[in-house]
This record gives structure tokens, C-alpha cells and sequence, in this order.
């Protein structure tokens, strides 16, 4: 399961919904047999909450704002952490040589992980990693943890998607790109989000995909992007930032907030956890046709395709419309 989909929603008492059977999906006789279990494996927490947790090969990195990475055990061993740590996949503790660099500033926050060209990329609100100056955006060589030159000015960020080719795109109260070294990529036009009046939402940047195509699937709470007709979900060219037309089907309701996407190219499949207007929703990456909505009581937050037959929704509901 992508475990960065599954980990943004945090805070509060949160749900986790198994929704199967709907349009789209396959109904089938194995539903309830492949559901997951809901007995917790011994695994090393942290501190504080955790908006994004990122695999690479056989490690998981968590990000989030904390200070500890803690055994499972009461009262076992502690490792000092500051909004980074990481524990393997399998055994669910730490990684043996595995450096965790440590962020400084007031209070860093890691609200978002990603993985391009072998790199991984934290963005979220810190002024230095291991005592190098490092602002909101970091690359760390994730086989090692030791901080990579890769040097980026970058305001506070929520959301972080690297590129295979070393450049890195960036989102909170625009979405901007940065090429390899670090440099802003000045090629690419910033897209900054806002929203109508009536709206009590954002604006806001959420988070960022890419579509089959390579085009970047903008989530947030806007209604404008660069004062273009363009609410909640959008899709930027990759090189130029400029935004093509892609209007969802369906109604949006009002005050709409695209917290979490998760796309699956093979089956021209776009999941979208939204709060505000309080679903969760599956669109024709396409043609942004509407295939299936389901309203949710509170916000969803977070959606991931768990297998063939099911999709897991994560957010603040205690109901989810039949």
C-alpha cells in the first residue's frame, strides 16, 4: 500500500474506512478476507504527529514534528530525532548504520516526503539540517540519511513532488519548481492559488501528483489559479507550470478542499480525499470525469487504493454515505 497516501491524515480521532464494491470496483466473493488487520505490528513510534511517511527500498522515513523515535516496548530505548526518523519495513524498528539527519529551527515540521532520481526530498517548515543551512526543502541520500548539496531557498511547504530528473516541485501558497541543484527553475511559472469570496477555505496548495502523462495534479482549496477558473483540483504542464483546462465532473459543494490525490495510471484513475464539502471521490485522470463520489461525514483526508476491490479512506467521519 503507498504508505505516503495512507500516513497524510493526522491529529484528532481519526477514521479508517475500507470502501469497496462501489463503481469502479470489483465486487467479489474475497472482499472480506482481504481485509487488513486491525491488530498494530510492534513498530517504533515517534513523539508528535506524523503528515507523511515515504518507503524507499526496505525503509520507511517518517516525517512530521517530533524529537523521539521510540521502541514499542514501555520504557525501552529512545533515539533522539528532530522531525525526521526512519525504521525498516519489515521489522518495523530502526536501521542499523542508518544516519537520521537532525533539523533545526524553531519548531521543524516535515509536513511532506517524496522520491525522485534515487533522492528524498523533505519540505515543510526548518531552517538547517545537521547545522547546514537548509530552508523548508531538503534532499537527503536515503540509502545513507547524510544531507545531499542540493541547496534550495523554498518557502514553508506542504507538499513536495520530485522528479525523476533531479528537479523538484513544491506547493503551499503556490506551487513553484526547482531544478536539480537547488536553483528555482525561473522557466516555470508560479501558480498561486486563491480563492473565490464566499469561500472560507485556503487558499492553499495541498498536494501534488503526476499524472501518466507527466503533468502535475495540483490538490488544495482554491476556486483561482493565476486568477484562471480552476477549484480544488488541477493539472499544471510540467515544464512551462501553465494550467490546462481540466474541470471535474460532478458537484464540488462548497468550500471544497483536495487534502489527499492518489492516481493510478493504469486504470485512468484519480482518488481524491476532500474535506470541506466532506467526500471522497474517484475521477477519469482523462477527462476529469466523475466515476464515483461517497459524502463522508467529516473529512476525508486520505485515499489509497488497498487492493483491486477496495479503496482506504482516512479523515476526521464517524459516517460514510451508502
Amino acid at each position: 500500500m503507498p504508505l505516503r497516501s495512507f500516513a497524510r491524515a493526522q491529529c484528532g480521532a481519526l477514521v479508517v474506512v475500507m470502501v469497496g464494491m462501489l463503481a469502479g470496483l470489483v465486487q467479489g466473493p474475497s472482499a472480506e478476507a482481504t481485509l487488513p488487520s486491525q491488530v498494530p505490528d510492534p513498530t517504533w513510534m515517534v513523539n508528535g504527529p506524523v503528515p507523511s511517511l515515504e518507503r524507499t527500498g526496505s525503509t520507511i522515513w517518517i516525517g512530521g514534528r517530533f524529537t523521539e523515535l521510540r521502541s514499542s516496548t514501555l520504557g525501552g530505548p529512545v533515539i533522539d530525532v528532530n522531525g525526521l526518523a526512519a525504521v525498516d519495513a519489515g521489522s518495523g524498528e530502526p536501521v542499523p548504520g542508518l544516519h537520521l539527519p537532525m533539523l533545526g529551527g524553531s519548531t521543524p515540521f516535515v509536513y511532506d516526503l517524496d522520491v525522485g532520481g534515487g533522492v528524498l526530498y523533505a519540505a515543510g517548515e526548518f531552517s538547517s539540517a545537521d547545522g547546514v543551512g537548509r530552508s523548508n526543502l531538503v534532499a537527503i541520500d536515503p540509502q545513507t540519511g547524510s544531507v545531499m548539496p542540493f541547496d534550495a531557498v523554498a518557502p514553508v511547504a506542504r507538499a513536495v513532488l520530485a522528479d525523476p530528473d533531479g528537479g523538484v516541485y513544491v506547493g503551499k501558497k503556490d506551487v513553484r519548481r526547482y531544478a536539480a541543484g537547488g536553483e528555482r527553475d525561473r522557466s516555470f511559472t508560479i501558480q498561486v492559488p486563491t480563492v473565490a469570496p464566499e469561500s472560507a477555505n485556503g487558499p492553499v496548495i495541498l498536494d501534488l501528483a503526476f499524472a501518466p502523462n507527466g503533468d502535475v495534479i495540483v490538490g488544495g482549496a482554491f476556486d483561482f489559479l493565476n486568477e484562471e477558473p480552476h477549484r480544488a483540483i488541477a493539472r499544471l504542464v510540467p515544464l512551462s507550470g501553465s494550467a490546462s483546462d481540466c474541470a471535474l465532473g460532478g458537484a464540488l459543494g462548497v468550500n471544497a478542499r483536495a487534502i489527499d490525490l492518489f492516481v493510478d495510471g493504469s486504470s485512468d484513475a484519480l482518488f481524491a480525499a476532500v474535506g470541506g464539502s466532506d467526500f471522497s471521490a474517484r475521477y477519469r485522470i482523462s477527462d476529469g470525469g466523475l466515476i464515483w463520489k461517497v459524502d463522508t461525514s467529516g473529512a476525508s483526508q486520505a485515499i489509497t487504493r488497498y487492493d483491486a476491490d477496495h479503496v482506504i479512506v482516512v479523515g476526521h467521519f464517524r459516517w460514510v454515505a451508502s
